[in-house]
C-alpha cells in the first residue's frame, strides 16, 4: 500500500476516547473513566518556531510557540492563586513578533514552595490579602515560606534555603519591576540576540526588584516591609 511507509519519523498515537473503547473487551463489567484537568493547568506545548507561531496566531489558531507557552505557565500559577482567593489581575493581550499571547503577572511558584494545590493552600494564611497586579513578577522558591499579606506591583523574588524559614506577615512593594520587551525585526535578524530570546520574540529587562535571599539558618519574618529575625515562640503564637 502506498500509505505504508512514513515519509518522516513519526510516533503512533490514538485518541483518548478510542483507548477507553479498547478496554471494554478486555475489562468486561469494569468501569473506565478519566480525569479532566483545566487546560490552563497543564497544556502549553512548544511545537512551533517563531515564524510558524506568528502565522498561526494571525489565523486565530493557538500558536503553541515559546512565547505563548511561557505566558501560559505564568497564567497557570496565577489561576491557582485565584482559585484559593488571591486577587491576581487578569491578563491582557500582548504581541511579540506577530505572536499574540495573553500576558498577566509573571508568577513562578517553585515545586519546593508549592508542589500541589493542597500545599499551596497551606502556605497562604489569608489569600484575600494577597494582591498582585498584571505587570508584576513574583518568584517564590523555598519549602519553609508562608505568606499572609502581600500587595505587589512590581517584582519580588523570594528564595529561602532549606535551613531557613520565612513568614511574610505584611509586605507592600511597588517598584519598576521587570519588563518584557518585544524584539524588532532587525534584532531578530541579527546575531546579537541570544537564542532563548529569539525563539520567544522578546527579552526580559530586570529594571528593579526586591530580592529576599535567605541562606543562613533561622526563622525570618517580614513585617511592614522590614525583614527581621523571628523571636523564639513567635511562630507558635501565629
Amino acid at each position: 500500500s502506498p500509505l505504508s511507509p512514513f515519509r518522516a519519523p513519526a510516533r503512533l498515537e490514538c485518541m483518548m476516547q478510542d483507548f477507553a473503547h479498547s478496554l471494554q473487551d478486555r475489562l468486561k463489567g469494569s468501569k473506565v473513566g478519566y480525569t479532566m484537568v483545566p487546560k490552563e493547568l497543564g497544556y502549553y506545548p512548544v511545537k512551533n518556531a517563531l515564524q510558524a507561531a506568528a502565522e498561526l496566531s494571525a489565523r486565530g489558531i493557538p500558536p503553541m510557540g515559546a512565547a505563548s507557552a511561557e505566558a501560559a505557565v505564568y497564567h497557570a500559577y496565577g489561576s491557582m492563586l485565584r482559585v484559593l482567593g488571591c486577587k491576581v489581575q487578569q491578563t491582557v493581550e500582548q504581541v511579540y513578533a506577530g505572536v499574540r499571547v495573553d500576558e498577566g503577572a509573571h508568577i513562578v511558584l517553585a515545586p519546593s514552595f508549592a508542589p500541589s494545590m493542597a500545599a499551596l493552600r497551606e502556605k497562604l494564611l489569608a489569600p484575600s490579602e494577597v494582591h498582585i497586579s498584571q505587570r508584576s513578577t513574583l518568584v517564590v522558591d523555598g519549602e519553609n515560606v508562608t505568606i499572609k499579606s502581600l500587595n505587589l506591583d512590581g517584582a519580588l523574588v523570594v528564595k529561602v534555603a532549606p535551613c531557613a524559614s520565612l513568614h511574610i506577615e505584611s509586605l507592600e512593594m511597588h517598584n519598576q519591576g521587570w519588563s518584557f520587551v518585544p524584539l524588532s525585526h532587525a534584532e531578530l535578524s541579527s546575531g546579537a540576540v541570544r537564542e532563548e530570546e529569539r525563539i520567544r520574540g522578546y527579552r526580559v529587562s530586570r529594571g528593579e526588584e526586591l530580592r529576599i535571599l535567605l541562606t543562613e539558618p533561622g526563622r525570618w519574618l517580614v513585617v511592614k516591609n522590614q525583614l527581621v529575625r523571628e523571636k523564639p515562640g513567635a511562630a507558635d503564637a501565629r
